[in-house]
C-alpha cells in the first residue's frame, strides 16, 4: 500500500464503500436527526451522519508561532490533517489546548483547505467568535456533525513522544483526553440536528504542568449504533460504592440501564473509592478483550491519568484514576473519575493489536499481522505491513500495576502513552512513568494496542458482511517514452465483487481514467510523474505501488557559442546551455570536424594559435535526441614576430598500392614553437599535428589532396598540396629466379608482369637502381665475382603504382658449374630415396648445413643412379658432382 494518499482522495473512493455498508445494516442502525439549518443565504447541512463506521483522523499542531504562551494568542497555532476516514473530519475551534474535532462535513475538500489556513477562518476571542477572513458566520467546517456522548465515544492518542516549541521550556510531554459539554466549536447536534456549540471537546495537556499543550495527536469516533460495547461513567462520591452512567443515554444499547452489577468502587488502597472493579457480562478481561478509557472531565486544562488492569483471574479490570498534577505517592488525593470506555473484542473484525507485556514485549493476546519489540525500557517498535500513519492510527491504553510505598496491594499504572512514525511504516511507542510533577522517566508497561485503519477501520465481530479489499497481483510498471510518444500503465488486481478503477498522477485524480489500463495518446514534458491506481470493491480500496513516467524531451539550446576575436597564445572559451531530459553529452566541432578532448559544455583551448582560427559549433545529445548549435566563428590574429613560419620542403604527391603504408612529411622553420595541422581535401584530420602524418593500411578512399598549415606566433603557411593516390597496381606473375653462374658466363634475369599498360621495369642491384636496366629481361654477357648478389625489379603502370618483386641471389663461381640435376626424390621404407642420371665419375655430395666448407662424398655413390639416405630429423643438403 503507498502512504502518500491524500484526505480528498480517500473521501472520493471510500464513500462508496461506506455506503454499501450503511445499507447492509440500514435495518438495524437508525438514521440520524434532520438538520435544522438556519435561515441564513450561506447556510448548509452536513455530511451523512456517522454512526455507520468506525472513523479516525491525525492532526498535525504547529505552535511555532506562539509567542504569547498564556494561551491568549491561540489563533497563531495551525492544525493540518496528515490522515482521516473513511468518513472524513474536520475542526471548527481550535487553541493551544482546547480543540472540537467534528465529523461529517458536506464538503470535505473545502473544509480540509479551511483548516490549514493563517489565521484560520474562524477564532475564538474573549467570550465570542470573530470569521478572521470573510467576516461571515458561515464556513465549510462548520457545516458537520458534533459529537455527542449519546451516540459513541471519542477516543484519542498523543501522536508524539515529546514535543518543545519557542518558549524556552524543554521538551513536554502530552496527556490527551475528551471533556464533556466544554466544546465551542459550532456545528450540527447528534441528538436532535440543531446548529450551535457545545458538547465533546479535546483537550492535549502538559503531563504534570496544569498547562496547554499544543502536540499532534489521533481520534477515533465509535458510534454505539454499529455495536460497541461503550458508554461513560460517573465518578464515584463518598455515598456509593456502586457505579452509575453519567447519564443513561450515555451508553450502548447492550449495556443495562443501571450499572450497579457492572461497576463497583472499593477503599481498598487510599482513602477514596478507588480502585474500581469493572466487569462486562461474559467477558474474560485476559482472554477475550481489551478496554480503552480516556478521561471526560470537565476541567479545563486538566488531564486525567486512567488505566484499567486486567485481573489475574479474568474477572474483569481494577480501574484507577487521579489527576496528571498530582504527585501524592499513596494516591490519597481527590481524583475525578468520569469516564468514557470502549470495549474492543479479540474478535473484531479487521481488528489488529492485542495486550502487549512490557518487560519484553510479548503480545500476550491479540489479532491480526504485525510485529511488535521492545528496543529498550519503554520504548517499542510496531510495524504493521504495508501500513504507515498516513493509512491509519493508533489507540494505546496502559494496563500494567505498581507497588506503591511497600503496600501488598497494587495500583493500576500511572504510565501514560504515545507514540510517533519515526520512519514510513515504523512506529516507536513510549511508556513513561508518572514520577512527579517535573519527571516522568521511561518505564516498562503492559499496555493495550489497536490500529484504526483510515480506509478499512475496525468493527465489531460479525458486522461487516464485506469481502475483502482487492488484492493486486501485477503492480504498473515504469515507462520512458520519447515525448509525443504513446505511454500506457496496466495494472492485474483479484477480488471478489465488481473491481473499480481511479488512476492518479502525483496522488490527485486522472478524469476518465477508471479501467485496469491508463494511456495516454501522446505525451508531454508535463505528463511525467508519479502514477498509481485505487481499485476498490465494497470491502474497501487497495493502492498500487507507484510506477513513474519519464517524458524524454528533447534538447533545446537557449545559448548558443557566440564567436570571438582573438590573438595568437590567448585563452579561446566557448560555451553552450541547453535544456531538456537530461543527461546531456556534447561534442565540439571544429570547421566540422570532431574535437576528441572537447566533450563538455564549455569548450577551452588554453593557448589558441593561427590555424585554429575558424567556425566551431557543438552537438548536444540526450535520451530526447540531438541536437547542434549555430557556428561561432573564431578569429585569431598573429603576434608580429620576427620569424615567421616558412616551408622548405613540401609534402610529395605519391601514387600507392592499396595496403601500403602513406607517410608524408614537411620541413619547415620560423621562430618556435611551431604548430602543425595536417588537412585532407580541405577539412583538418584529427590529432595531426605533428611534422608527419603516417597513414597504415592505405585505402582508394584515403586518395585525395593533403597539405599542412605551419604557424607560429607570427603567422602561418599552408603547403603544396600532395596528390595521393591508392590504387590497384601492376602484380607480378613470375620473378626473376636465383642463379649460380661461372665467371664470364652469361646471366639473365627476367620478369613477366600484368597491369595497366605501359608497363615500366626498373631493375634494382642491392638495392639500387641500375641505370638504363628498364625492360622486362636484364642480362650481363660476361658475368664477374663482383655481380654477386640480390637483383629485384620494380614494376609501374601508367596509374603510378608499383610492384617489387622479391630478390633473386646471383652466386658467382670460378669453377665449371655443375649441369647434373637430381631427378626424384621420395620417401622409401621409412628412409629417403634420391634418383639421378648415371654418368661415370659423377658422384653424391652432402653437408648439414650450406654454410659449411666442405661437401662430403656419399660412400658408394659414385657411379650410380640412386642412393637410399636415412632420416635423421635434422636437415641435410645434397648435390651432384661429375669429376
Amino acid at each position: 500500500m503507498n502512504a502518500s494518499i491524500k484526505p480528498s482522495m480517500l473521501m472520493a473512493h471510500l464513500v462508496p464503500a461506506l455506503l454499501i455498508t450503511t445499507s447492509t445494516q440500514a435495518a438495524e442502525i437508525p438514521a440520524g436527526p434532520t438538520p435544522q439549518i438556519p435561515n441564513e443565504a450561506e447556510a448548509v447541512g452536513p455530511g451523512p451522519f456517522p454512526n455507520t463506521s468506525v472513523t479516525a483522523v491525525s492532526y498535525q499542531v504547529d505552535a511555532s508561532n506562539v509567542t504569547e504562551h498564556g494561551g491568549f494568542d491561540k489563533d497563531e497555532v495551525i492544525f493540518r490533517l496528515e490522515g482521516q476516514g473513511p468518513i472524513p473530519w474536520t475542526l471548527s475551534h481550535y487553541g493551544q489546548a482546547m480543540v472540537s474535532p467534528r465529523i461529517g462535513p458536506a464538503d470535505e475538500a473545502t473544509s480540509t483547505l479551511n483548516i490549514g489556513r493563517e489565521p484560520f477562518d474562524i477564532v475564538y476571542k474573549g467570550n465570542g467568535y470573530l470569521w478572521e477572513n470573510d467576516k461571515t458566520y458561515w464556513s465549510p467546517v462548520a457545516a458537520a456533525w458534533r459529537p455527542h456522548p449519546s451516540v459513541g465515544v471519542l477516543l484519542g492518542t498523543i501522536r508524539k513522544n515529546g514535543q518543545a516549541w519557542n518558549d524556552g521550556q524543554p521538551p513536554f510531554h502530552g496527556l490527551l483526553s475528551t471533556p464533556l459539554s466544554s466544546s465551542n466549536g459550532p456545528g450540527y447536534s447528534m441528538v436532535d440536528g440543531s446548529f450551535g456549540k457545545g458538547d465533546m471537546e479535546v483537550l492535549t495537556d502538559k503531563a504534570g504542568n496544569a498547562s496547554f499543550a499544543s502536540i499532534d495527536f489521533s481520534l477515533a469516533w465509535f458510534p454505539f449504533d454499529q455495536g460497541w460495547t461503550a458508554g461513560y461513567v460517573a465518578s464515584p462520591s463518598p455515598d456509593w460504592q456502586e457505579g452509575e452512567w453519567l447519564d443513561p443515554a450515555y451508553r450502548s444499547a447492550d449495556l443495562p440501564e443501571e450499572m450497579t452489577d457492572l461497576l463497583k468502587w472499593t477503599r481498598a488502597f487510599a482513602t477514596w473509592a478507588v480502585p474500581g472493579h469493572f466487569t462486562l457480562p461474559g467477558v474474560h478481561s485476559l482472554n477475550d478483550g481489551m478496554l480503552f478509557i480516556t478521561s471526560v472531565a470537565s476541567t479545563f486544562s486538566r488531564g486525567m491519568l486512567i488505566a484499567p488492569a486486567p485481573r489475574a483471574n479474568g474477572d474483569g479490570w481494577d480501574i484507577w484514576g487521579r489527576m496528571d498534577i498530582e504527585s501524592d505517592p499513596l494516591y490519597q488525593e481527590e481524583a475525578n473519575l468520569d469516564f468514557a470506555f470502549v470495549y474492543i473484542p479479540y474478535s473484531a473484525d479487521r481488528l489488529i493489536g492485542g495486550h502487549v507485556r512490557g518487560t519484553d514485549g510479548a503480545v500476550l493476546q491479540g489479532k491480526g499481522t504485525y510485529t511488535m519489540k521492545r528496543v529498550s525500557t519503554g520504548e517499542y517498535e510496531l510495524q504493521i505491513p504495508q501500513k504507515t500513519g498516513e493509512d491509519g492510527m493508533l489507540l494505546l491504553q496502559a494496563t500494567g500495576r505498581h507497588r506503591i510505598n511497600g503496600r501488598e496491594s497494587e495500583a493500576s499504572s500511572r504510565d501514560f502513552f504515545s507514540y510517533e512514525e519515526t520512519t514510513p511504516g515504523v512506529f516507536r511507542i513510549q511508556s513513561r512513568y508518572y514520577q512527579s510533577e517535573d519527571s516522568f522517566p521511561l518505564e516498562d508497561s503492559d499496555f493495550y494496542l489497536a490500529w484504526v485503519d483510515f480506509r478499512t477501520p475496525l468493527a465489531p465481530p460479525g458486522s461487516i458482511p464485506l469481502p475483502d479489499p482487492p488484492a493486486i497481483a501485477q503492480q504498473p510498471q515504469p515507462v520512458v517514452v520519447q515525448q509525443g510518444e504513446p505511454a500506457s500503465f496496466s495494472v492485474s488486481a483479484t477480488g471478489e465483487g465488481t473491481l473499480a478503477y481511479q488512476w492518479q498522477r502525483e496522488g490527485e485524480d486522472l478524469a476518465g481514467a477508471q479501467t485496469s489500463i491508463l494511456t495516454l495518446s501522446s505525451t508531454t514534458a508535463s505528463d511525467g510523474g508519479s502514477y498509481r491506481v485505487l481499485v476498490s470493491n465494497e470491502g474497501g480500496v487497495t493502492t498500487s505501488a507507484a510506477a513513474n513516467l519519464t517524458v524524454h524531451t528533447p534538447p533545446v539550446i537557449t545559448s548558443q557559442p557566440v564567436g570571438v576575436d582573438l590573438s595568437s597564445g590567448d585563452l579561446l572559451r566557448l560555451s553552450v546551455t541547453a535544456t531538456g531530459t537530461g543527461p546531456f553529452s556534447y561534442q565540439w566541432q571544429f570547421n566540422q570536424t570532431p574535437l576528441s578532448t572537447q566533450t563538455a559544455a564549455t569548450l577551452e583551448i588554453a593557448a589558441v594559435s593561427l590555424g585554429e582560427a575558424g567556425q566551431y559549433r557543438v552537438m548536444v545529445t540526450s535520451p530526447g535526441g540531438t541536437v547542434t548549435s549555430a557556428s561561432a566563428v573564431v578569429t585569431v590574429q598573429p603576434i608580429q614576430v620576427a620569424n615567421p613560419p616558412a616551408i622548405l620542403t613540401h609534402p610529395a604527391s605519391q601514387s600507392l598500392a592499396p595496403g601500403v603504408t602513406l607517410e608524408l612529411k614537411v620541413t619547415a622553420t620560423g621562430e618556435g614553437p611551431l604548430h602543425y595541422r595536417w588537412q585532407f581535401n580541405g577539412f583538418n584530420i584529427p590529432g595531426a599535428s605533428q611534422d608527419s602524418f603516417t597513414l597504415g593500411d592505405a585505402q582508394p578512399a584515403d586518395s585525395g589532396d593533403y597539405q599542412v598549415v605551419v604557424s607560429n606566433a607570427g603567422g602561418s603557411v599552408t603547403s603544396e598540396v600532395a596528390q595521393v593516390k591508392i590504387v590497384e597496381g601492376p602484380s607480378i606473375l613470375q620473378g626473376p629466379v636465383s642463379q649460380t653462374v661461372q665467371t664470364g658466363q652469361q646471366m639473365v634475369l627476367s620478369v613477366e608482369a600484368s597491369g595497366t599498360p605501359p608497363l615500366n621495369y626498373q631493375w634494382r642491384y642491392q638495392g639500387f637502381n641500375i641505370p638504363g636496366a628498364r625492360g622486362s629481361t636484364f642480362q650481363i654477357d660476361s658475368v664477374q665475382l663482383i655481380d654477386a648478389g640480390t637483383y629485384q625489379v620494380v614494376v609501374s603502370d601508367a596509374s603510378g603504382a608499383q610492384v617489387q618483386s622479391l630478390p633473386a641471389l646471383l652466386e658467382v663461381v670460378t669453377e665449371p658449374v655443375n649441369t647434373s640435376r637430381i631427378t626424384s626424390v621420395q620417401l622409401s621404407d621409412g628412409g629417403l630415396l634420391i634418383q639421378w642420371e648415371a654418368k661415370e665419375g659423377r658422384v653424391l655430395q652432402a653437408k648439414a648445413r650450406l654454410e659449411d666448407a666442405i661437401w662430403r662424398d656419399i660412400p658408394g655413390s659414385e657411379g650410380q643412379s640412386e642412393s637410399r639416405q636415412a632420416l635423421l630429423g635434422n636437415a641435410t643438403f645434397y648435390r651432384l658432382l661429375d669429376r
